[in-house]
């Protein structure tokens, strides 16, 4: 450190910068606050540095504080890097407001009172003392424990504790510590041990005298830079050491404490921690200053260790090759004890199939979808992402999700249009149980990682890019990731203009139709047909009452009325009138129909009834208005259509996040449950709208 502080420029070159950090003075800005810290940080640690090696501070000081605070990029890197803050980016830019004028800077009483804090830390780190065994012969104590005392003895030590003359104790973990003085004498010295004593050699440290704490630290820096420097002010108001160089170990070991304090496990682990099938971890240890060392397993489904009796302080046990088809988990405790204490590690292991995940299809669907993404698609409609996933395992591995199957995935989808360049997050995926296989059923929500795509985005030429990752532990990359896009077009379809018939049956107990029951009855062409968002306009309602003759539990009067709904004529009608007439009628378990529609037959306007509330109902009726007939299954009335009896892909009702799965019957069926088919939408989506 003193070398790299040396070799900065305000050491070697004559002229004065331009301007430096504004360092003196209050501040509310956090990056301004940020850069503070990493000069307090430079100037503390390189005061220290030169102190230790010697050099004059008197000279160097202002030096010293000019290339604390330079603000040219290779000092703003340079002290970045030194302080581990953003070691790979580039230094934060310089903005004026930051920025002190030279003269200024030098100009300012802080300066100078920063300047005498950098003295008083060089003078405190260069204190020069002296360290020795002379005249030990052997250590005398039982238990080598933090406040146990020990009796150092020998020759020569004086009749009395010499006043610049100190007993240092080696501390776990390396370093020296004073030991407080109970007896001294000629041939035998007593010392309490500290309370973190570790094994090492005791001897003098000469040349104190009478230690001075850097107190100007705690009132110059804190006084002049502020929040910057309040970590260093309380690291020296706690200081109760000097730097000193610790005492030497006489070659004989006279001085020297074996087994000194509580046991210090130095390493225990397993390396590499994960490993694939056929792995064989390596168990290493190092344990200082025990009598007893244990390494037992404590939990997992590891092996046994063959360890031996009893166990070396260090070693190395390399495990046999872990094979299977689950994974294999191992956790052991490594446990040391003395006569000081016990500690205790504890060291794991996995065995895994690591999966090679690759996304092997995206599809696009607003209610049912090829896997060639060819089924069209209405723009300003809700839209579900599915992205397939293959785990790349084949071998049948077991990860807790079945055979070859991956859970715990996250992910993200982008959807970019590729006309203005717009942008949207397609947000966290559907909460589902989503899975990675290599043979994923489309007929299962969790086998895909669903995500819906915001409905601005759904216009246009838009890409779809989806990241897929397995996360590794925290902090950690993720274990296995992939991506990939597909392009897909969103067509403008118009809304739909409908006229509305609530209509009572006074023959009825069931009650009234509502607008509430329409709207209910609504969602299922919403979701199942190819409509925009909102793709329904609903003129003002008309409300008409069955006379005593028109009873609906006969069949033959849903005739005449879908019959007279269509062919009613409206001469200068006080509201719109026009498109779809939708008629709903009370939902009664007695009538013989539920539904009843007719496409546009020459001056006729095309016309549908339901029973209320009842959305499948609703899809199959209006599937009739726009001209389809029925597919021949679970008997309904002819004349029979083109469509096939089932649906060749899955469906999927984005609203509801609920798949429709390949085989189930079509809209136009009577069988239960429904879906359109491919054939139906595409029908539907080249008719949209009728009037």
């Amino acid at each position: 450190m003193s070398r790299l502080v040396l070799g900065h420029p305000a050491f070697t070159d004559g002229s004065p910068p331009d301007a430096q950090l504004r360092l003196f003075g209050p501040t509310e800005d956090s990056e301004l606050e940020a850069l503070r810290g990493q000069s307090v940080s430079y100037l503390v640690a390189g005061a220290l540095a030169l102190g230790i090696a010697g050099h004059k501070l008197d000279e160097l000081a202002p030096a010293l504080l000019l290339a604390a605070t330079s603000v040219d990029p290779e000092s703003l890197l340079l002290r970045q890097r030194l302080l581990r803050d953003r070691p790979f980016g580039p230094p934060i830019p310089m903005i004026d407001d930051w920025l002190d004028k030279y003269d200024l800077f030098k100009g300012r009483a802080c300066f100078a009172g920063v300047i005498k804090a950098v003295l008083e830390l060089g003078k405190w780190a260069g204190q020069r003392s002296t360290a020795d065994a002379n005249g030990i012969s052997g250590i005398l104590g039982s238990a080598l424990c933090g406040g146990n005392q020990i009796t150092i003895q020998g020759s020569g030590f004086g009749g009395s504790q010499p006043a610049d003359t100190k007993i240092y104790v080696p501390v776990a973990g390396g370093g020296c510590r004073e030991a407080a003085v109970q007896n001294w004498a000629d041939s035998a010295i007593t010392v309490t041990l500290p309370s973190d004593v570790g094994e090492g050699c005791v001897g003098f440290v000469r040349g104190m005298g009478t230690f001075r704490e850097p107190q100007q630290v705690t009132g110059e820096l804190s006084i002049c830079i502020g929040a910057a420097a309040e970590i260093w002010t309380k690291g020296f108001d706690k200081v109760n050491t000097p730097i000193v160089t610790c005492p030497p170990c006489l070659p004989g070991g006279q001085n020297r404490l074996y087994i000194a304090g509580p046991p210090a496990i130095n390493t225990f682990r397993f390396t590499p921690s994960h490993v694939e099938p056929g792995g064989q971890p390596v168990l290493s240890w190092n344990v200082g200053n025990a009598t007893s060392i244990q390494i037992v397993g404590i939990s997992g489904n590891g092996p046994s260790l063959a360890l031996a009796n009893p166990v070396p302080p260090s070693g190395a046990l390399t495990l046999a090759p872990l094979g299977g088809l689950v994974p294999v988990v191992g956790r052991y405790r490594l446990t040391a004890s003395n006569a000081c204490g016990t500690k205790s590690a504890d060291a794991e292991f996995t065995m895994t199939r690591k999966p090679t995940l690759s996304i092997t299809r995206i599809e696009a669907v607003q209610g049912i979808q090829r896997v060639d993404n060819s089924v069209r698609l209405t723009a300003n409609r809700r839209t579900a992402v599915r992205v397939f996933v293959d785990s790349g395992m084949t071998d049948g591995f077991d990860l807790g999700f079945g055979a070859n199957r991956v859970g715990g995935l996250t992910g993200t989808v982008y959807a970019e249009n590729l006309t203005t360049g717009a942008a949207w997050n397609c947000g966290p995926a559907w909460p589902v149980n989503s899975q990675a296989s290599p043979m994923p059923n489309r007929d299962l929500l969790g086998d895909s990682i669903n995500f819906d795509v915001p409905l601005a985005a759904c216009n246009g030429t838009v890409r779809l890019r989806a990241v897929i990752e397995l996360p590794g532990a925290a902090g950690q990359p993720p274990l296995s990731w992939t991506t990939s896009s597909v392009t897909v077009s969103f067509t403008p379809k118009p809304t739909q203009e409908m006229l509305p018939f609530l209509i009572t049956d006074p023959s009825s107990t069931s009650p009234a139709p509502t607008m509430a029951d329409l709207f209910t009855s609504l969602t299922g062409p919403a979701g199942a047909h190819p409509f925009p968002e909102n793709g329904f306009v609903l003129n003002p309602a008309l409300n008409w009452t069955l006379g005593p003759l028109e009873n609906l539990k006969s069949g033959i009067i849903w005739s005449l009325l879908i019959a007279k709904i269509a062919a009613t004529f409206f001469i200068f009608p006080s509201t719109p009138v026009g498109g779809i007439r939708i008629g709903m009628v009370p939902n009664d378990p007695l009538y013989p129909w539920g539904g009843m529609a007719l496409p546009r037959l020459g001056a006729t306007a095309p016309s549908l009834i339901a029973v209320a509330g009842d959305p499948g109902t609703c899809t199959h009726e209006l599937g009739h208005a726009y001209g389809l007939l029925h597919a021949n299954s679970c008997g309904p009335a002819g004349p029979y259509g083109a469509l096939p009896l089932t649906i060749s892909d899955p469906g999927l009702d984005v609203a509801r996040r609920a798949i429709v799965p390949a085989g189930t019957a079509e809209m136009m069926t009577y069988c239960r449950p429904q879906w359109p088919s491919v054939e139906h939408w595409d029908y539907i989506f080249d008719r949209i709208a009728i009037s």
